[in-house]
């Protein structure tokens, strides 16, 4: 979403502000799929009849100068009708026609599979020079339709019957461009030739995750659209806490993959995502003791490492005032994760794996045909695809209503502190959400806590392109006053940072996610309402199962926006964002 101003830096880089797209992706990333031969090389010696244009021309050179180590190099692209200066134009029947003629000679020759992939020129991909800070990250213009098999068909677009004898193509067809997703095409409709595979719009941890996950499950053409920079509102300022106490056997099997993701994510994404396993700790709110047993013994069946402490075990630390406390829930594999990190990791990666990122690209309105979300308008023009993913966080509802699609969200204005504790103090050292003074703590290292108020509390509706972004004076005082109470330690904490962010908030507090019925070509994932980034991680990638091959849990499938309607919102034991 939009950018923020730089407001804290801490050593262990929890918190820190988002960095600008040259820090981001280096100047020489480039984000392509390998390919032994492209251009005239991929051409030469093959007989071309007389009197054909050629077939494909190179694309404006991206980058000024050699770039390290060559590697980029001059890409070619199907032509789509007007061929430049000097050149005719070539229908795209033309071009779907030679393009089956080139892949069935790749076919005989045993090198069959991806086009792209194989020693000749097939369908090929250009590459995309990232840019530095300030300048385009990706395509700049919008890429248009390629074409695309027939299901129908045994082999390609209009192609004659292969020969007998003729070899296969070499990759599985499952996850493979040229051969189609079924899954994708046969559960969500999808029929039409699209420039896009899938659109994801928002590159908070939602959209950035899933985009990701997408291109994982074997999506080719993934785009993923960000109005501002990656974390740029809800998720950059979020407290990050990791944590898997929920009340519900679907949020709490989720959160449990999560902390299991969590905990491999920077081997995985090659990018320290600041995951600290420093242990997570839930005081229940007064009155929910009995219901907060009942919820940690659920936990323990699905295999959560988690335990319940009575009054002596939460007595023996001494930077928490325990009077009046009849126990917590404890997990030792909780802590805390750095949002933006984790954020920036997702979508390096999705970059380095071929993914299409377009910073500072907002979209303007979601194209709709009849029951079908058929791709997204921005100021590049309009973007199709086979599926958007309306990722968009507290602007998710305002996106949606551009095609006339019901979104029930509030987009609400979150304030939290940053407080530095001082020398010989005791200090907490898990994250804590404590329900009996509705404040929730999260350590940052070197002695200092992210503070905010937990559920209930007083929620203002804001405009999300216009809202107050630092926090009251009276709310610093009350955050102060509670933290005196519960954490003697940090009484006397020197305040170094008051904000403000926004929350996306459903009618239940859980989030919207998948597809739904009567709506072909779109997918929500928003209403995160407050502990969206904990179980982002392993919802995005439920959902690239759900849209590439069908199929989802039936638990999971109780998330879709389709229970509105249907009347079926959950019930949780905590209220608000506790889950």
């Amino acid at each position: 979403m939009v950018g923020r101003k730089p407001w804290h830096v801490s050593e262990d880089r929890s918190q820190r502000p988002v960095r600008d797209a040259g820090q981001l992706f280096p100047r020489d990333a480039v984000a392509t799929r390998p390919r032994p031969r492209a251009g005239a090389d991929a051409v030469a010696g093959r007989p071309q009849p007389a009197g054909r244009p050629r077939q494909y021309l190179p694309l404006r050179q991206r980058a000024a100068g050699p770039l390290p180590d060559q590697r980029l190099r001059q890409q070619f692209r199907p032509l789509q009708g007007h061929t430049g200066p000097g050149r005719p134009a070539i229908s795209q029947a033309r071009q779907r026609r030679d393009l089956g003629r080139q892949h069935d000679h790749l076919c005989r020759d045993g090198q069959g599979g991806r086009p792209d992939r194989a020693a000749g020129l097939g369908r090929t991909w250009q590459a995309v020079l990232l840019r530095p800070a300030g300048r385009q990250v990706g395509h700049r213009q919008a890429l248009h339709a390629q074409p695309v098999r027939r299901l129908q068909q045994p082999h390609g677009h209009g192609q004659r019957p292969r020969a007998a004898g003729q070899a296969d193509c070499a990759r599985d067809r499952r996850a493979d461009h040229h051969h189609g997703h079924a899954g994708l095409r046969r559960d969500l409709g999808q029929s039409l030739v699209a420039a896009h595979d899938a659109i994801v719009v928002g590159a908070g941890i939602a959209g950035a995750a899933t985009a990701y996950e997408l291109r994982r499950a074997g999506l080719a053409r993934v785009l993923l659209l960000e109005r501002g920079a990656p974390a740029g509102v809800g998720t950059g300022r979020s407290a990050a806490i990791v944590r898997q106490h929920y009340s519900t056997k679907v949020m709490a099997r989720i959160a449990k993959a999560a902390v299991e993701r969590f905990a491999r994510l920077a081997d995985e994404l090659g990018r320290d995502v600041g995951y600290r396993p420093v242990g997570y700790l839930f005081i229940p709110p007064p009155g929910t003791e009995s219901a907060a047993q009942a919820n940690v013994a659920m936990q323990r069946e699905l295999g959560t490492d988690t335990v319940w402490l009575g009054a002596n075990a939460l007595g023996r630390f001494d930077w928490l005032n325990s009077e009046g406390l009849p126990g917590a829930a404890y997990e030792a594999k909780g802590g805390y994760a750095d949002p933006v990190a984790t954020t920036e990791a997702y979508v390096a990666a999705f970059v380095r794996d071929g993914g299409d990122v377009r910073l500072k690209t907002p979209a303007r309105r979601l194209l709709r045909a009849g029951d079908r979300i058929t791709g997204v308008e921005t100021d590049d023009g309009e973007q199709s695809a086979g599926i958007v993913v309306n990722a968009a966080g507290p602007f998710a509802g305002l996106l949606a209503a551009t095609a006339g699609l019901d979104l029930p969200m509030r987009a609400v204005r979150e304030q939290d502190t940053v407080w530095q504790g001082r020398p010989g103090r005791p200090l907490p050292v898990p994250s804590i959400s404590d329900g009996a003074d509705a404040i929730y703590v999260r350590p940052m290292g070197e002695g200092r806590f992210i503070v905010g108020r937990g559920f209930p509390k007083p929620y203002q509706d804001v405009d999300p392109y216009n809202f107050k972004e630092t926090a009251d004076d009276a709310f610093v005082a009350d955050i102060q006053g509670r933290l005196a109470t519960r954490f003697p330690g940090l009484a006397d904490a020197r305040l170094m940072h008051a904000y403000a962010a926004l929350y996306d908030v459903t009618p239940d507090w859980y989030p919207f996610i998948g597809p739904r019925a009567g709506l072909a070509g779109y997918a929500d994932f928003s209403g995160g309402s407050g502990h969206g980034f904990k179980t982002a991680l392993a919802i995005a990638a439920e959902l690239a199962r759900w849209l590439t091959s069908g199929e989802a849990a039936e638990d999971f499938r109780q998330l879709s926006h389709d229970r509105v309607p249907a009347g079926r919102l959950i019930q949780q034991s905590y209220g608000g964002n506790r889950g």
